[in-house]
This record gives C-alpha cells, sequence and structure tokens, in this order.
C-alpha cells in the first residue's frame, strides 16, 4: 500500500527524515535516514508519485543537533 493511493490527482503531501543515507535502529525503533540523492533513488522506485521540491532545516528540539531532509511529493 502506498500513501499516494489516499491523494485525489496532482495531490500533494510532505515528509520529513533524518538527515543521512543509512537504516539504522535505535531503542528498537527502525529508521531511514535520507538525503537528496537517497530520496530521489527511493521516489523513481514509485510510478506516479515526484518530487515538487526538497530543503533542509535545522532540528528545532533544544539540545538536539542535527539536520532533516523535508520534500513535498506529488502524484502526477
Amino acid at each position: 500500500m502506498h500513501l499516494k493511493q489516499f491523494l485525489a490527482a496532482n495531490g500533494m503531501f510532505v515528509v520529513s527524515f533524518k538527515y543521512g543515507d543509512s537504516e539504522r535502529v535505535k531503542d528498537g525503533r527502525a529508521f531511514t535516514d535520507l538525503n537528496e540523492a537517497r530520496l530521489a533513488e527511493v521516489i523513481g522506485l514509485v510510478d506516479g508519485l515526484e518530487i515538487r521540491e526538497t530543503w533542509v532545516t535545522g532540528d528545532n528540539r533544544v539540545g538536539v543537533d542535527g539536520r532533516w531532509l523535508n520534500a513535498v511529493l506529488s502524484v502526477v
């Protein structure tokens, strides 16, 4: 099941990933970290979905240093 099936034609949604290029497990939870190239690779595997925009932001949590990859994806 893909999230795109819940969107109307030309629908959009926003995703956010910890910036990086690895899969990791922390405290028993699985995480996927993405950078722009890895996001493009993953989205390229899904027919009918495209990246409209990406941007990187800092972590807003107090005392946490990190970056996040944000993207707007759309159904085409």
